[in-house]
């Protein structure tokens, strides 16, 4: 048995599936864009440089880390999205790198097709709109196809950005008309892949029946939940004075209903409160003029930088419109973070409110007005949350996560009349995966 992993990127979750199947004995490759290893030279010149300069490249190439995985099984095709990268970070228009984007990933699974016909391995284990060539050739072969589908519906998500739009005219973009032009093609990619895939892997039962809703085939598809970094050894006392400080993660965009958040501020009045935001803010710039007092903008930081941060701050707020899991919420579980996020991502079923965070409706400001509210004038009662929160993170780590994974893979393959070698007589106690 080999299987054939194949992410344009370095997430976290991918290299996990690809891990899985390394301890499994049956990863033929894990095939990739652009990224670094711990081996690789450039890394190793940049910090023997003086100065910051050298230092911060270098730091900015780890946010893109292949080090869960040895070398001699990462094949990586680096530059077409190297060239989308840098065209990003010098500041070329959204045209330009989607068009990039678009190139990388027709390119990066016609490659993949091409080892799947040179390498010939029992299974393809591909992602969203990089799979359609790739699962061609694995028919090709007698290939088992498998695909992941990291996020929910596309055409849930038109749909939910065309009603922001229309209900916020402040929102549109001048890039707008290019990406809905676009939309049917690519649209029209994903639909081929979840047609030919013979199993299809959800992150969480939100993504699941988000692609059902939308006419996929619940019968093909297993739900395992992802996990949590390796968590703080102990929580130290915080002193609960001065302003409840929140802190938010990742693009500050539509779909991460970042201008709720902006409205609840403005409206609410929310004093005593500070909102850190550590990430590209991709809202217009009138959107987000004259803002709210206590609401900061910090830019993307590091990894490692941003757990720190975590582990400073009351909260997270994280009122997305739209995530199929949000691994943002369980990095600041890992931290003792209790989490304030919305019934639309994935990880909310993690969280239990007022034990460990607050789940709220999505689309709405005066939810987001009422959980602020609610921290800011029970410190206390916040505080306590952290132990059940760093508590959840523990329960949900990475190995669990692969053990699970491996045991609802061989499940719902052996379902769809698929076998796979080296089934364990005794399923992880554990699991907590479902076969729809």
């Amino acid at each position: 048995m080999s299987v054939l992993v194949g992410y344009p990127g370095t997430g976290e979750f991918a290299q996990q599936v690809a891990l899985a199947m390394l301890e499994e004995g049956v990863l033929e490759a894990f095939v990739t864009t652009f990224g670094v290893h711990a081996d690789d030279g450039v890394l190793q010149v940049l910090a023997a440089l003086p100065g910051r300069g050298p230092e911060r490249l270098r730091r900015a190439l780890l946010r893109r880390d292949l080090g869960l995985l040895p070398v001699d099984k990462i094949i990586r095709r680096r530059g077409l999205d190297l060239v989308r990268t840098l065209a990003f970070q010098v500041g070329f228009g959204p045209h330009t790198v989607d068009r990039l984007w678009d190139l990388m990933a027709h390119d990066f699974t016609r490659n993949l097709a091409g080892l799947v016909r040179a390498r010939a391995p029992s299974a393809v284990y591909a992602y969203e709109y990089t799979a359609r060539e790739a699962f061609v050739a694995a028919k090709e072969t007698g290939a088992i196809r498998i695909l992941d589908l990291p996020s929910l519906s596309s055409r849930g998500l038109e749909r939910l950005l065309a009603r922001e739009a229309e209900r916020f005219p402040e929102l549109g973009f001048s890039e707008d008309h290019y990406f809905r032009s676009r939309f049917p093609r690519r649209q029209a990619r994903r639909d081929a892949e979840i047609a030919a895939a013979d199993l299809i892997v959800c992150n969480s039962t939100v993504t699941r029946n988000a692609h059902i809703a939308e006419g996929a085939d619940g019968t093909r598809m297993i739900v395992v939940p992802l996990a949590a970094p390796p968590t703080i050894a102990d929580l130290r006392p915080r002193a609960l004075k001065g302003p409840l400080r929140l802190i938010w993660a990742g693009t500050f965009s539509v779909r991460k209903g970042a201008h709720y958040l902006l409205d609840a501020c403005r409206r609410g009045k929310l004093t005593e409160v500070v909102i850190d935001i550590y990430g590209t803010n991709a809202l217009p710039a009138r959107v987000c003029a004259q803002l709210p007092d206590g609401v900061q903008f910090h830019g993307a930081i590091g990894h490692d930088d941003l757990l720190q941060q975590f582990e400073r701050a009351d909260a997270l707020i994280f009122p997305t419109l739209s995530d199929g899991f949000g691994l943002v919420i369980t990095e600041a579980l890992s931290r003792g973070l209790p989490v304030i996020t919305t019934d639309r991502a994935g990880a909310a079923d993690l969280i239990r409110t007022r034990e460990n965070g607050l789940v709220i409706a999505a689309h709405d400001a005066d939810a987001i007005i009422e959980a602020i509210q609610w921290c800011r004038d029970h410190r206390r009662e916040l505080d306590a949350m952290r132990p059940a929160a760093l508590a959840s993170a523990r329960a949900r780590q990475w190995p669990q996560y692969r053990r699970e994974f491996m045991t609802a893979l061989r499940a719902g393959l052996s379902a769809r009349g698929f076998s796979w070698p080296g089934a364990s007589a005794d399923p992880v106690p554990s699991c907590q995966h479902q076969v729809a």
